[in-house]
């Protein structure tokens, strides 16, 4: 009761509630175990899920939009000049690291009994890369700049390309309106790019403000054609790249907007969904998928590593392609809110996505970097 009537809205702020104390609960785990926030996000959200805390439009409504922004940062991550640099190098690599796990992993949950849909959204889910880990973890061990270092980062950015527009397709599947969609998304996202940086003019709160309402707009326009808005955010951040990064006050600004806020929301509410049916074959689950994609997608990207680089390559420094919790959340949970993936099925991607990052980030260099741009 609130005002002296029912308020419709009561449910709504107890999970919102709720939610706000483990954002901050999570923040004060994160920096003592040294590890991404989104990792306790998700685990927290989990067990809130299992103590009945409800979910809510109202809370996956600011998660759909934290995916967005979430989105947009990866975009952020994406360097056109290196990518042309290293484009025949990095095409192998991408490619291989995508396609093996992919493979692997769809012909053993088919051969379980699961349909084409899932096992193909379950398998792009597996197969993705985490751009911002891995640009992370090349920094910190001081090989942001060589060779080996740009042939890494090059081949990671195309294979989280490959895994998004993999999944955009597969989601939308074939009609005049998502063709439409398709064909103009790159041109739309890289004339508005232009626009924000002829608009700005230096002014960080405008360019703030035409951030928000292009990525608000792209996700009411693709949720009318059908076609998830991630791929347009993410174009859009790399064809704003070198207007964010000419202001640092505006990559602050966006960073605290996203990791502080919306990205968190996102994690917490994976969490929430990705609560098991049942916990025996929630977890037999996430470690066949673990099983079937991680050790495929390291050896295979490091035998593609050493093709394209023409030089010994280490195979710990190839496990960083492992990390993968971004993208794979998101397909996840988009998956799950579709109704094509059940959310065992779900949960078990993102808990496999939380170990697969935590042995990448632990192998090749250490503690697990935050998932922003650098």
């Amino acid at each position: 009761m609130l005002f002296g009537g029912e308020f419709s809205g009561e449910r709504d702020l107890y999970s919102l509630s709720v939610v706000s104390l483990l954002l901050a609960a999570s923040a004060l785990m994160a920096e003592p175990l040294m590890i991404t926030p989104a990792v306790i996000e998700i685990i927290l959200g989990v067990v809130a899920g299992i103590a009945g805390v409800p979910k809510t439009e109202t809370i996956d409504l600011l998660a759909m939009i934290g995916s967005v922004f979430i989105m947009y940062m990866a975009g952020l991550e994406i360097d056109v000049k290196l990518l042309r640099k290293s484009i025949r190098g990095a095409l192998i690599v991408g490619l291989t690291s995508f396609t093996a796990p992919t493979l692997t992993v769809y012909l053993g949950l088919t051969l379980l009994g699961y349909n084409t849909e899932e096992a193909m959204l379950t398998a792009i889910g597996t197969a993705t890369t985490s751009v911002a880990v891995v640009y992370a973890i090349i920094r910190r061990r001081g090989l942001a700049r060589r060779p080996t270092g740009q042939i890494i980062l090059a081949g990671a950015m195309i294979a989280d390309v490959t895994s998004i527009l993999a999944f955009v397709f597969l989601e939308a599947g074939i009609s005049l309106p998502v063709i439409i969609y398709l064909s103009s998304v790159f041109f739309v996202a890289w004339g508005l790019a232009l626009f924000l940086e002829w608009a700005s003019g230096g002014e960080h709160e405008v360019e703030l403000r035409l951030i928000l309402a292009f990525l608000i707009a792209a996700s009411l326009v693709s949720e009318y054609v059908g076609v998830h808005a991630i791929l347009f955010a993410f174009l859009l951040g790399a064809a704003s790249r070198p207007t964010v990064l000419k202001s640092h006050i505006l990559e602050d600004k966006l960073t605290a907007l996203t990791f502080g806020l919306l990205a968190p929301l996102f994690f917490i509410n994976a969490g929430l969904h990705a609560t098991p049916e049942n916990p025996v074959a929630y977890s037999i689950l996430a470690g066949l998928l673990l099983l079937l994609s991680y050790p495929v997608k390291i050896i295979a990207t490091h035998l593609a590593l050493i093709a394209a680089h023409a030089r010994t390559i280490r195979l710990r420094l190839s496990t960083v392609f492992g990390a993968r919790l971004t993208v794979s959340t998101v397909i996840a949970f988009t998956g799950q809110a579709t109704g094509k993936l059940s959310p065992d099925l779900a949960g078990a991607i993102i808990m496999s996505a939380l170990i697969a990052t935590l042995a990448s980030a632990i192998i090749a260099g250490g503690p697990i970097p935050e998932e922003a741009p650098h």
